[in-house]
Formats: C-alpha cells, structure tokens, sequence
C-alpha cells in the first residue's frame, strides 16, 4: 500500500499549491465579482471587462510566482552540485570517473592529478588501462627491489 512521504517533494508542492491557488482563485474571485456587480451597478459588459482583466492579472501573477519557485530550486540544485563538485575535486584520496565502454578517463580529482602526475586535461586523455599500469609502475618503484623480484 502507498503511503505518503513525511516531506513532500517540491515537484508535488509547487503543482499542488497552483492547483489549489488557481481553484480559490477562480471561486473566490467571481463571487467577489458578482458581489462588487451589485453594489456599483455594473452592467453584464463591464463584468465581462474587469473578469478578463482578473484573468489576465491571475496569469501574470502566477507566472512570476512559478519563475520564483523555479529559481529558488535551481539555486539550490546548482548549490548542491557545486558541493559535490568540491568533495570529488578536493578528496584526499584519488579518484577518477572513466567511461565504462571505452574506459577513457572522463574527470580526475585533484589528489589524483598529484598522484600520477597528470594534469587534468592529460588524466581526460588516458584510458583506464594506462592508470593502472601507471599505479603497478609508481607501486614496484617505490618497492625494495627484493619484494619486488619475489612478486614475478
């Protein structure tokens, strides 16, 4: 059985809120139509006349509303990719994003440009393949020639 989240998404809210704004609008507003219609007198034109132009207002007004929700979500969005952004680029440890067909080398962080000593735009050129001879050669470097002869 469905059950409904704690916290509504903004995809539900912002739909719902103009669902609802746009009924109490519509209701709301002709009864306040009527009601100014038999206090000034208007005639059936000049009704006609000024619900045209609630029309027109409640289009407007609803359109810069849904711009400022839009907004508000995009910064956010925007936000938290740019957060993202920064823990992979300034992890300290190496990492990198590679296409899994060709296995090319799509995005490097910072601690792995260091590691291997590429520069990003070369990391984006590599294969996976060359990384990980690269790491067997930084790895038997850096290993006492006699551990390293008992490895083959």
């Amino acid at each position: 059985m469905y059950s409904w989240p704690k916290h509504y998404p903004s995809n539900f809210i912002i739909p719902l809120g103009y669902l609802v704004v746009g009924l109490l609008w519509i209701n709301l507003s002709d009864s306040f139509m009527y009601w100014l219609k038999s206090i000034l007198h208007w005639s059936t034109g000049t009704l006609e006349h000024f619900s045209i132009l609630k029309g027109y207002f409640y289009v407007v007004v609803t359109t810069l509303l849904l711009y400022l929700f839009i907004h508000v979500q995009m910064k956010s969005l925007v936000r938290t990719k740019n957060d993202f952004i920064n823990v992979f680029a300034n992890h300290p440890n190496s990492m990198w994003i590679y296409e899994t067909l060709s296995q090319r080398i799509l995005l490097a962080n910072n601690s792995a440009c260091v590691e291997f000593g590429y520069s990003e735009l070369e990391f984006r050129s590599l294969k996976l393949q060359d990384l990980l001879s690269d790491k067997i050669k930084i790895f038997t470097k850096n290993t006492p020639k006699a551990i390293s002869e008992n490895l083959y």
